[in-house]
């Protein structure tokens, strides 16, 4: 298997700076600053990777999870930092980089 990641139903061209407030994507993937139809730019981008990761590397849909991981993603969504739970098959290593996805600013995350 060769999974590929794209969204070109949506691509377009955005500016270093630029934040935009529009609503689009599939909800269980979108940042919480893109439901709140708030003003957004990139780490939104970075948030639905760190939840395609999660849900790629569990090795399930989060719709077909466990309640445990059910409340993990709430949470996430909520902005509330927790771990990631221990019954989840991602990988030890990979915690940290998918947590600090979750961050508005990834880049300064721990």
């Amino acid at each position: 298997m060769n999974p590929k990641i794209a969204d070109f139903g949506v691509s377009k061209l955005i500016q270093t700076a630029a934040a935009t407030h529009t609503q689009t994507g599939q909800e269980l993937y979108m940042a919480p600053e893109v439901k709140l139809l708030n003003h957004y730019s990139f780490p939104a981008d970075v948030f639905s990777l760190a939840i395609t990761l999660f849900e790629m590397f569990n090795e399930e849909l989060i719709q077909q999870s466990s309640k445990e991981v059910g409340v993990f993603i709430r949470n996430v969504h909520s902005g509330r930092a927790v771990d990631i739970p221990r019954s989840c098959k991602v990988p030890e290593y990979l915690h940290d980089i998918i947590k600090r996805g979750f961050n508005d600013t990834p880049e300064e995350s721990e």
